[in-house]
């Protein structure tokens, strides 16, 4: 089952192809529970919880992929890559130099990214005192 396609669940699931051609052109692997999860199949949406007991809801950013239209023209996803780097742009300084990518977004600003030394963390874009905060991913979804 390709991406695009729903499994059991609505689990969506992404290729090897999908997701080597994501991880070039973001120029770094993603960890292993994410490529995991990614290839077994992901939720639309997963829970994300921080040690001190706060969680959210993150629609999760899968790697670009191709999509069609109602007339059948293919056309590209924006992928995950493309995702942040768009947050980057419009964050400017303010976004965080350990963040890679991101691969989530709660709606409200937040992220959920991977971080340089490849764990998963909680971007509050609105905290400048707590804003990267380790998780637990719930990839069962919410």
């Amino acid at each position: 089952m390709s991406a695009g396609d729903a499994g059991h669940q609505g689990a969506m699931r992404y290729s090897e192809e999908e997701i080597a051609a994501e991880e070039e052109r973001l120029g770094a692997k993603l960890p292993d529970e994410l490529r995991e999860r990614l290839l077994a199949g992901v939720p639309e949406s997963v829970l994300v919880k921080t040690t001190d007991g706060e969680d959210m809801d993150f629609s999760v950013w899968g790697p670009s992929t191709t999509d069609s239209d109602s007339k059948g023209r293919e056309y590209p996803t924006p992928g995950m890559t493309k995702e942040t780097q768009e947050v980057r742009e419009m964050m400017g300084e303010f976004f965080p130099d350990d963040i890679v990518v991101a691969w989530g977004a709660d709606g409200t600003g937040d992220l959920v990214v991977v971080l340089k030394d490849g764990s998963l963390a909680w971007w509050r874009h609105d905290d400048s005192d707590d804003e990267l905060v380790a998780v637990e991913v719930d990839w069962d979804g919410p």
